[in-house]
């Protein structure tokens, strides 16, 4: 019917607003309700969200990596597309320069605890495949 039309205009576009909004709700640190989200989203739906960049290159888990906890990290990574978004690079840093940075990069930069940091290192694999 009606509605199913409109979910599929919705999923042509992966880059869509509601994967924007959640993109926002986790730069304003509201990690419940992007959990909560998150989980109410398809794999595929989640795989799309938790990998979607911003203009700068920033992910939900780029923005994890600055305010969430660690047990916000540990569901993020639990997710579909979790693991692979820690291989994204951003385009330029918090203040407008130009650094490819990693969400353990960031992690670093704020000293966050070695838990954490070793929470947001990739794998080897997920390395290789996003270059």
């Amino acid at each position: 019917g009606f509605l199913a039309g409109r979910e599929v205009a919705a999923m042509a576009t992966p880059k869509g607003k509601s994967f924007y909004h959640l993109y926002l709700d986790a730069r304003n640190r509201k990690w419940s309700k992007v959990v909560q989200r998150l989980h109410q989203l398809t794999s595929e739906e989640c795989r799309h969200s938790l990998c979607y960049q911003s203009r700068g290159g920033y992910t939900i888990m780029h923005q994890a990596a600055l305010s969430a906890g660690r047990e916000v990290i540990e569901i993020l990574l639990s997710l579909p597309g979790g693991q692979k978004s820690l291989s994204f690079r951003t385009i330029k840093d918090l203040k407008g320069a130009p650094r490819k940075l990693l969400p353990v990069d960031l992690a670093k930069e704020l000293r966050k605890d070695k838990q954490t940091l070793k929470m947001l290192t990739p794998s080897e694999s997920e390395e290789k495949t996003k270059d």
